[in-house]
């Protein structure tokens, strides 16, 4: 997995499967896009300075291209890119579909206070 900008690409089945597994215990947020669209040039530009400037949160953050070779990692139908998957250890998590700087705030925000009940239980 190589790991660019704090934020870990997804190019494969068995990256994809570690970081999900890992998801489980570290908050994460996964952004599936298509760089050759326009709106996903723009929403990745604004994924990846949201990654840098969380470096502190202890979010990790995932980019997958989503293209005919990694379509078959996605189990779900989509019908609008990007979709950005928030993760967090328990039962809590969101999935954006046609995400947009204010979904990823707001999700960023919500997960953020999840790791934050989630750290506070005994």
């Amino acid at each position: 997995m190589a790991n660019t900008r704090s934020i870990t690409q997804i190019t494969n089945p068995a990256e994809h499967d570690v970081v999900v597994s890992e998801a489980e215990s570290q908050p994460t947020i996964i952004c599936l896009a298509n760089s050759v669209t326009p709106v996903c040039k723009a929403f990745t530009k604004r994924f990846e300075e949201t990654a840098a400037r969380q470096t502190a949160s202890g979010v990790r953050f995932c980019l997958m291209e989503f293209n005919n070779e990694t379509s078959m990692m996605f189990k779900f139908a989509i019908n609008q890119l990007p979709v950005v998957v928030f993760t967090c250890a328990g039962p809590w998590s969101r999935s954006v579909v046609g995400a947009t700087q204010g979904d990823l705030d707001v999700g960023m925000e919500q997960l953020l206070e999840q790791v934050s009940k989630t750290q506070s239980r005994p």
